[in-house]
């Protein structure tokens, strides 16, 4: 490889992340025509055509993904070179940080560490996302986010990840429910009841199935009345009807006072929560990434008092 080619993996590694031309050329503020020609470049350096143009965009080939991770490295591993990042420092940091985080999180992590960060990074800012479907997670945090709030349950072995906390699950109902009137519940009574569930943004089932838990049969069984966005949003749902739900511990202190419900023993969900955040390799020598996550790990320690 001459000289003058390594100026064209910037090149490769923005067609790869924008999977368009047009795209790539905007992150580096350049022609499109520019772009092009460094395709073809990079087409002849490396003997194979790198990108396929499709109708819904660029598709790159086997080799091109086998070169990424490697090319995609090594620009990061130059970017943490400059002072920028050679001289990170919390209280002078002035970028946004993007996280990724259900609504059960966003009421109960993210409080917690907000306040750190508005302690630490005055100038710091932090955009928070719903949670994106699992497919999509390793994607988002190379190109998009930089941290995603998750049960832990195995499901991401390629990302990096740190235990936050980890929460048990409770059943809750209305306290003038006309048939769970003591103060238990059991499975075949659960079974019997109609649910109101937590469900993400574009996915058609329960957050909760497929998460490794112990009672998962149980729970497919469900006979569900209301599918909600949010975790908050099935206290009053459920608190107007005869139904129950699932609902974490972290939570019942901070909003259940405010409604007319009452939660259920049950031997039936013995499985605790294993909270996690998640994040890219690519960032574990990014400074400023790193600095994010002791924020997250002391939100676990702080949080971790709290409910011990």
């Amino acid at each position: 490889m001459k000289y003058s080619d390594f100026n064209l993996i910037p090149t490769f590694v923005a067609i790869m992340e924008e999977r368009s031309f047009s795209g790539a050329a905007k992150r580096l503020g350049v022609s499109q025509s520019a772009i092009s020609q460094s395709a073809t470049r990079l087409k002849t350096l490396f003997d194979d055509p790198l990108f396929l143009r499709e109708s819904h965009g660029i598709t790159p080939t086997k080799l091109a993904l086998s070169i990424y991770p490697t090319l995609a490295t090594a620009i990061e591993e130059i970017k943490l070179t400059t002072p920028y990042y050679r001289a990170f420092d919390p209280e002078s940091c002035d970028r946004e940080f993007v996280v990724s985080a259900l609504s059960v999180f966003g009421l109960s992590i993210l409080p917690v560490a907000s306040k750190i960060i508005g302690q630490v990074a005055p100038l710091a800012s932090v955009k928070a996302e719903a949670h994106v479907h699992q497919s999509d997670t390793t994607n988002m945090l190379r190109h998009k986010f930089d941290i995603t709030l998750d049960v832990n349950y195995g499901q991401y072995p390629q990302l990096c990840s740190e235990v936050i906390m980890k929460n048990q699950l409770n059943v809750i109902c209305r306290e003038d429910h006309p048939r769970l009137t003591g103060p238990s519940i059991s499975a075949t009574e659960f079974l019997n009841e109609r649910h109101v569930t937590h469900t993400v943004p574009g996915q058609q089932k329960s957050y909760l199935l497929d998460k490794g838990l112990k009672a998962e049969e149980l729970l497919r069984q469900r006979d569900i009345a209301w599918h909600s966005n949010s975790i908050t949003e099935m206290l009053p749902i459920i608190e107007q009807n005869d139904y129950i739900g699932i609902f974490p511990s972290i939570l019942l202190e901070k909003h259940f006072s405010h409604f007319n419900l009452k939660t259920l023993k049950c031997d039936f969900l013995p499985d605790w929560l294993s909270i996690s955040m998640f994040w890219h390799a690519s960032r574990n020598n990014d400074p400023s990434h790193q600095w994010l996550r002791s924020v997250f790990s002391e939100t676990s320690k702080q949080l971790s008092l709290k409910y011990s």
